[in-house]
């Protein structure tokens, strides 16, 4: 009573193969298929973890290049300054010094003003009416 296996078919179990062996076999192989995942997971960051590094190095790169460029601007700027009107190099260094002052005080303000508005305003609005309802609705069921 052997049937001949046609390609589209699944094969015939075999009657000694029982439950406990196909939930092995399936335990087996997707525990294989969960390593497997985890592997390339671990590949990917590895990649990534890579390429970010990179970004960063080169970030950091960019900023100590912005600040030497900056900062021998302004030796530049105070020589030319203390040339072009002809005030005491230190006079210049002071001027400089206290545009410095006023711009990060400046920008300081502006920060400490946008620190003090609400983020999510709407959303902190919803919060509260919905506080509101639930303390409500407490009171009522009492």
């Amino acid at each position: 009573m052997s049937k001949e296996h046609d390609g589209n078919a699944l094969p015939p179990a075999s009657p000694d193969r029982g439950t406990v062996q196909a939930v092995t076999d399936f335990a087996a192989g997707l525990a294989e298929h969960i390593g497997k995942r985890f592997k390339l997971v671990g590949l990917e960051l590895r990649h990534a973890g890579m390429h970010i590094g990179v970004l960063v190095g080169l970030a950091v790169l960019a900023a100590f290049g912005l600040l030497l460029g900056y900062l021998f601007l302004t030796i530049s700027l105070v020589f030319f300054l203390a040339a072009a009107t002809g005030w005491s190099w230190a006079l210049v260094i002071l001027l400089l010094a206290a545009a410095h002052v006023l711009i990060a005080v400046i920008c300081g303000l502006t920060l400490w003003t946008r620190i003090k508005r609400p983020i999510f305003p709407a959303t902190m609005l919803e919060l509260q009416k919905d506080s509101e309802w639930l303390r409500n609705t407490s009171k009522n069921s009492n």
